[in-house]
């Protein structure tokens, strides 16, 4: 996965893509995922060559009305489980070495 940022009118936007390096035995198969499938949200879109410093075009701009969901409530057997892993919630090494 590639990631670019880009500076647009002070406001910092990045986007994420795919660029194949070796597509080794998938560049046999690639021609028909081609033909027979059309990326309808954009997920897997492929990045252009970029160099640091170019100087991009905007296209088009789309805001998406999305919502996120709570996790799901803990069970006994779960909370039990999450309790031991402790861990794997935290982020940063200082905060899982204390949490282990």
């Amino acid at each position: 996965m590639t990631e670019a940022s880009f500076n647009i009118g002070g406001q910092l936007f990045r986007t994420r893509g795919k660029v194949g390096v070796v597509t080794g035995w998938k560049s046999l198969f690639q021609a028909e995922k081609d033909d027979d499938e059309e990326d309808v949200d954009g997920d897997s879109m492929a990045l252009p060559a970029l160099a640091k410093g170019d100087v991009c075009a905007v296209t088009g701009s789309e805001v998406k009305d999305m919502k996120t969901s709570p996790p799901k409530p803990f069970t006994e057997g779960t909370l039990i489980a999450a309790m031991k892993n402790a861990a794997s919630f935290v982020s940063g090494p200082e905060a899982q070495e204390s949490a282990a």
